[in-house]
């Protein structure tokens, strides 16, 4: 598109190479847009979970956390809502009839793990719990460190 709106431009076609020139720099925009949000890496905090995004970490406080494997009915279920035409979205927002409101940090559909947590934000009518499904590559050893890390938390609470 930006060769054909330079030549619109050699041919003094301005309107048409205005048009070639805007719809390609649109193209680079989405492209850079649909980068912006790849999953990198996942790391375990003390009382959370990060997600390292190419432009930005996003982390979910693990207050009355659990996490575990999705079945394989479920993993179906996620692949028919996160792929369109074939294309499959590693980042996402989505309401699910079977997993309720979950953001998606994904490389690897077979390796999704659910998280879910308590909202601090939640207030009358908001969603109370937070949902992330992220694919570790190594699932039942990074449910296994959660869990750890969910035990090491009680017991660190003080008891009333």
């Amino acid at each position: 598109m930006v060769a054909l709106g330079v030549w619109m431009f050699v041919s003094e076609r301005y309107g048409a190479g205005i048009l070639c020139i805007g719809s390609a720099a649109l193209a680079f925009y989405g492209l850079r847009m649909s980068a912006d949000l790849d999953p990198l890496w996942i790391e375990i905090e003390e009382n959370a979970v990060a997600i390292q995004l190419r432009t930005r970490r996003d982390r979910l406080a693990l207050t009355n956390a659990s996490a575990r494997r999705l079945s394989d009915d479920e993993v179906l279920h996620l692949e028919g809502l996160t792929s369109t035409a074939g294309l499959v979205f590693a980042s996402a927002s989505f309401e699910s009839h079977r997993l309720g409101a979950c953001n998606l940090f994904a490389t690897n559909l077979d390796n999704a793990v659910l998280l879910e947590a308590d909202n601090p934000e939640a207030g009358d009518g908001d969603e109370d719990r937070l949902r992330w499904i992220v694919t570790p590559d190594e699932p039942e050893s990074f449910v296994t460190a959660l869990q750890n890390t969910f035990a090491s938390m009680r017991d660190a609470t003080p008891s009333s």
